[in-house]
């Protein structure tokens, strides 16, 4: 099975397939991404689900009569267990029940309430192939119509609005991807596919006039929604043009890039239009992600329900195989649509003077006596990018040609601190003698104190997260460090820093680790401020004068001091 190299995350994605109209190939995209990932994941795994529930079918890709070898698969045992379980819709008519018949609750209490009576895996098939499992619509039966027409999804809804999200989180622990198979048209159950659960979603469209108009206006309702909603999440939309006659080299032309004389709409132009529209990008070309996103049709694939990247022999970048893992690849690695060297991204909304543009900003002493230091230091920026690479694509910023201390800070300083994650303390006893490094420290102790007001003033609670300073400790004994040190969560590195090739060590390679993640849980709860414009303005922060940051250093609280953090 073919598999591709995916970001490892600690929160998996929601992603949903959905096409305006029907025959464009949704079920056969979703299942060959399902299968790439599943071969690609190294834990959780992939969750398939079938929501399509007035035509179901999605089983039928992974269960019917398949050369698979008898001594890896108990094929009769697993078919007989997917049968006999019941569904999503089984699912949800015993959490409408326990919702139901609960006494009174808020509502996010009544839908963890009805989500904690019920065990998720009760639910869930596995299929013939590794990590890969399915929620599959319903138990088949004479009562499966009754079932399914008797329910209301707009009741449930109303009872409990935040069930679905929860419902989409509680699938998130579980599995590294779950992939939602919607139903088509305008219903109750799109708009929960496309516009409540998902992360991402991918729009599977033939090119003709029918798909256009209705894709448009989904696209437009999902996306309006989520930015209407509670939801931090950004909606990411990527369309994926299917069923491409690649023969009709003219007709292909005309249809991606319009016809005015024969009145064909482009679908790259309208794409790009709407993407202008709803994510408020000044420019937005396409160009790059159509000519390399698309899925050929294939009369190979035209019947039945086989898997390309399972049954095809030829799996080069022209194939339907080499297609899908393309395709998956732009999604999972959330590469937008967009170019991204020319266009902006989707926090192009929000102001650049309140954006995140670092992962972390490194303060070290810069002096003619610092080689060591400045070696390290480039080292470190090294190793951490790669290591923050899985969960953000933000640099870290550097200043190479660092000052000394008699020298004054450089303009772009502050703005960089006020756009980082974080900073990361690179402590040797030197650092208290540098004046510009006390002044950086100072500058982030009073961004982090901004955010913590902001993010509880928004959030209406104790902030808990992760310190927005992090030293890492080169130098020094660690009993004798400054109190401003021994209050933060410390990396002791001190002990390996001489090693011949660091970024090989075990030791290095786990602190980065950990430092990688401490950013990322502070990132995630920036992101939140961020997606509602909320963030610092950098453009009138303050940076502190050399006095203010002496001052600031020398003082020492009356308090006990927190519990020293060190980490080696």
């Amino acid at each position: 099975m073919s598999s591709i190299k995916v970001p490892q995350r600690d929160i998996g994605e929601v992603i949903t397939f959905y096409s305006y109209k029907g025959g464009t190939g949704r079920s056969m995209a979703l299942s060959n991404v399902a299968c790439i990932l599943a071969s690609s994941v190294k834990d959780k795994g992939v969750l398939m689900v079938d929501w399509d529930l007035e035509a179901p079918g999605l089983d039928k890709f992974f269960f019917h009569d398949r050369n698979l070898d008898p001594l890896e698969i108990e094929y009769t045992a697993l078919l007989t267990e997917f049968n006999n379980k019941p569904g999503l819709i089984e699912l949800f008519s015993e959490i409408s029940n326990i919702i139901n018949n609960s006494n009174f609750m808020e509502d996010e209490a009544l839908a963890k309430h009805a989500l904690d009576r019920i065990n998720i895996k009760d639910f869930i098939s596995r299929t013939p192939y590794p990590n890969l499992s399915i929620l599959k619509a319903g138990r088949i039966d004479k009562k499966y119509s009754d079932k399914i027409n008797t329910f209301s999804w707009e009741n449930l809804y109303n009872k409990s609005r935040s069930l679905i999200p929860l419902f989409s989180d509680l699938l998130s622990r579980h599995y590294r991807y779950v992939l939602i198979d919607s139903r088509t048209g305008y219903t109750d159950i799109s708009g929960i596919c496309t516009m409540i659960m998902p992360q991402k979603l991918v729009v599977v469209f033939t090119p003709n006039r029918q798909s256009f108009g209705g894709t448009q206006e989904l696209i437009r309702k999902a996306t309006e929604y989520r930015i209407q909603s509670h939801d931090l999440r950004p909606l990411l939309v990527y369309p994926l043009a299917s069923r491409i006659e690649s023969s009709l080299s003219q007709l292909r032309a005309d249809w991606r890039y319009g016809n005015n004389e024969q009145k064909i709409p482009g679908y790259q132009s309208i794409f790009e239009d709407l993407f202008k529209e709803v994510y408020e990008l000044k420019k937005c070309n396409l160009h790059t992600y159509f000519d390399q996103i698309l899925i050929q049709q294939s009369p190979d694939y035209a019947y039945g329900e086989q898997i390309a990247v399972i049954d095809e022999k030829e799996k080069g970048r022209f194939s339907l195989t080499g297609s899908y893992e393309v395709f998956t690849k732009w999604l999972v690695n959330s590469t937008l649509p967009w170019e991204p060297d020319k266009q902006q991204d989707v926090t192009s909304a929000i102001p650049e003077s309140t954006s995140i543009r670092y992962a972390c900003f490194i303060s070290y002493p810069g002096s003619s006596q610092s080689g060591l230091i400045k070696d390290f230091a480039t080292q470190l920026k090294q190793g951490l990018e790669d290591h923050l690479s899985p969960y953000m694509n933000k640099g870290i910023y550097m200043d190479i040609e660092r000052l000394e201390p008699s020298s004054s800070i450089k303009e772009q300083i502050p703005t960089a601190i006020c756009q980082s994650v974080c900073m990361i303390v690179i402590y040797t006893p030197i650092y208290e003698e540098v004046p510009h490094c006390l002044q950086e420290f100072l500058a982030m102790e009073k961004i982090e104190r901004q955010r913590i007001q902001i993010l509880e003033k928004t959030f209406g609670k104790h902030y808990r997260g992760k310190r927005m300073i992090i030293p890492i400790i080169l130098r020094g004994v660690l009993d004798d460090l400054p109190d401003k040190i021994k209050e933060t969560q410390y990396f002791d590195v001190s002990k390996y820093v001489l090693e011949a090739n660091l970024n090989r060590s075990p030791s290095y390679t786990k602190t980065l680790d950990e430092i990688a993640v401490s950013i990322n849980e502070i990132y995630k709860d920036l992101k939140q401020l961020e997606s509602r414009g909320l963030g610092i303005n950098c453009d009138s922060f303050e940076f502190p004068s050399e006095h203010e940051a002496l001052e600031n250093w020398k003082e020492q609280s009356s308090q006990p001091q927190p519990r020293t953090n060190s980490i080696s």
